[in-house]
């Protein structure tokens, strides 16, 4: 191990008392080779039982992770054409899903396309937004409002998915020009369910796909707050390393999700 770490020029554990972890540069090291083994065993398997390129498995990251769910009808189309196709599903913060598909280690990031444009090494493929609301507890004091203003949002805590663009700078302007610090009132979970229990007990404000408002679960629990000033909208995209051609998984994957992503109707609840 001395010797690798000596050839790589970096340390692969930190040695303590307690015992040996990954560094960070360890775990990146780690999750590459894991990926390397596992191409080679893909191409040892189709060279054995045949040469369907849509057999092995696929590797997609979601950033954040509130945005799994996109991911059901999707799948479950390519499963369907494609039977022999496996997922491993990672999610996490942007910073960790791009080091990760920069390292080999996903295939394929789904994520804001706001986010990846900073990033040259990627390739986006472009995906419609994902409508959404801001929606709140039932008997919510912001629900006597005959109109919902910012100046009237700026007063409660507000619950968003991500803290990369977009949703950054929309959110914390809006309590900049109230004359309040975002800091305090601004909360980042891109856990769905931590999200609806803070806004079911508190009079926290949080954000919730348009599709998701519809459902008898929602209705029961929570109501859509009309506040209908525009907002950014939020184009998704899949990014892939640019200087590797995606894989025919990879395309399908970005195929079936132009096609059954939930499309951008509207930005009003029915």
């Amino acid at each position: 191990m001395a010797d690798l770490e000596r050839q790589l020029g970096y340390s692969l554990f930190n040695r303590n008392a307690r015992g040996v972890l990954l560094t960070e540069e360890g775990r990146a090291f780690v999750e590459r080779a894991t990926h390397l083994v596992d191409e080679a065993q893909d191409l040892l398997r189709g060279a054995s039982v045949g040469s369907d390129p849509y057999a092995g498995v696929l590797r997609i990251g979601v950033c954040p992770a509130s945005l799994e769910w996109l991911l059901l009808e999707p799948l479950s189309t390519l499963s369907t054409r494609h039977p022999k196709i496996r997922f491993d599903i990672v999610s996490g913060s942007f910073d960790r899903v791009v080091q990760q598909l920069r390292a080999g280690s996903i295939d394929v990031a789904l994520g804001y396309e706001a986010a990846f444009e900073g990033q040259p090494d990627f390739r986006r493929e472009p995906l419609p937004p994902v409508p959404t609301a801001l929606f709140v507890r039932h008997g919510h004091p912001i629900l006597a409002c005959n109109e919902v203003t910012t100046a009237e949002l700026a007063k409660y805590d507000l619950i968003i998915p991500s803290g990369s663009a977009p949703y950054d700078y929309f959110w914390r302007q809006i309590y900049e020009e109230a004359g309040v610090d975002a800091h305090e009132k601004l909360y980042i979970v891109d856990y769905f369910p931590i999200v609806t229990r803070l806004v079911s007990q508190t009079d926290a404000i949080g954000v919730v796909s348009i599709q998701y408002t519809n459902t008898r679960t929602f209705k029961s629990r929570f109501t859509w707050v009309p506040f209908l000033e525009s907002r950014p909208s939020a184009p998704l995209c899949c990014a892939t390393r640019l200087r590797w051609s995606p894989r025919p998984t990879v395309r399908a994957f970005i195929r079936a999700c132009r096609e059954r992503l939930p499309a951008p109707a509207t930005n009003t609840p029915a």
